[in-house]
């Protein structure tokens, strides 16, 4: 974690390990989420009031999921996702890869482990020539 992090971190663990009953809100990184939870600073967000659950399909799969603690209770509610787009030229898809298609090149980007692992491939590929 970034300095500024650590601080905001380390304030707002203090103040609830203190038994402060502010802040009820926080804005913070998923860094920090983990050690909240096993803390038990966060109440389960599937309960009522919240019903955190009826809104689980509008919101992006990795967002909701980083909310969750190791029992799979959602505790916490992001705000932001970083969405993300690849753009490539087909030819230069087709000598690199192999294929231009879309849906084919799309599997080699699916998710950051796959996105490593191309990578890694490519690189070494390349450096075979």
């Amino acid at each position: 974690m970034n300095k500024k992090l650590e601080k905001l971190s380390f304030k707002v663990e203090t103040a609830l390990l203190a038994g402060e009953k502010e802040p009820d809100i926080i804005v913070g990184e998923p860094k920090m989420l983990e050690d909240f939870f096993d803390a038990g600073f966060f109440e389960d967000l599937n309960q009522a009031p919240y019903n955190a659950q009826d809104y689980a399909d509008q919101i992006v799969d990795y967002v909701w999921q980083v909310g969750q603690d190791d029992d799979g209770i959602q505790r916490a509610i992001s705000y932001q996702i970083t969405p993300a787009g690849i753009y490539y030229r087909r030819d230069i898809a087709k000598e690199v890869f192999g294929t231009d298609d879309p849906d084919e090149v799309g599997k080699l980007f699916k998710d950051y482990p796959t996105i490593l692992e191309t990578a890694h491939t490519e690189s070494s590929l390349l450096m075979q020539r």
